[in-house]
């Protein structure tokens, strides 16, 4: 069965003119995404703290969310995710404030694949339609923790999803990932529609 192909890149542009980064006092990587398939191609653009990109979780998130915007497949970010970040760890340099690196991705898509995607697309769907019934209401105890999703922090005794796999979300952000995705965030837990 065919698949889409995609041809990825990423690399520092030579003609980047830097503008007024007096915004930071750190470091912080300025990525241009170019998103080409079927003839049409998507910009979109994502500034990331040094710090956030090299070492932080919640980069995985903020990369995969304009991906996703970008109408990327989201069984593709992974391998890109990495390629991006193991790319900033070998041009890490402190003579600017503002490092650009350019994302580069094109897929070829064959009548097969498109197929293939009408009934993933479909599948998803189905898996959405039961989301609500696999999730299961919690209380966060013990101390508070972060909803990975949106980056912000789920208190005490609040009320929390909790995924079959124990992850815990924001009912929102989590029922609206799994609109996108039937994987879960963290883990790549796969929701079946006979979950």
């Amino acid at each position: 069965m065919s698949t889409i192909v995609f041809h990825f890149n990423v690399y520092e542009p030579q003609d980047f003119l830097p503008g007024d980064d007096s915004f930071s006092d750190e470091t912080s990587f300025l990525i241009d995404f170019l998103y080409a398939i079927d003839n049409l191609t998507t910009y979109g653009n994502l500034m990331l703290p040094q710090e956030h990109l090299l070492h932080n979780r919640s980069t995985w998130s903020a990369i995969s969310s304009k991906l996703s915007e970008m109408n990327v497949p989201f069984y593709a970010h992974a391998d890109m995710i990495f390629k991006i970040i193991d790319f900033a760890r070998s041009i890490v340099h402190q003579d600017s404030s503002v490092i650009p690196l350019v994302v580069s991705i094109e897929a070829e898509v064959s009548e097969e694949a498109a197929m293939s995607e009408a009934v993933t697309r479909y599948i998803n769907d189905q898996v959405v339609q039961q989301v609500p019934a696999a999730l299961k209401r919690t209380i966060i105890e013990g101390h508070s923790k972060q909803c990975v999703i949106c980056l912000e922090e789920m208190a005490i005794l609040s009320e929390a999803a909790c995924m079959p796999c124990s992850h815990v979300y924001h009912q929102d952000c989590i029922v609206t990932w799994l609109e996108r995705s039937n994987v879960c965030p963290l883990c790549r837990f796969q929701m079946t529609s006979t979950t």
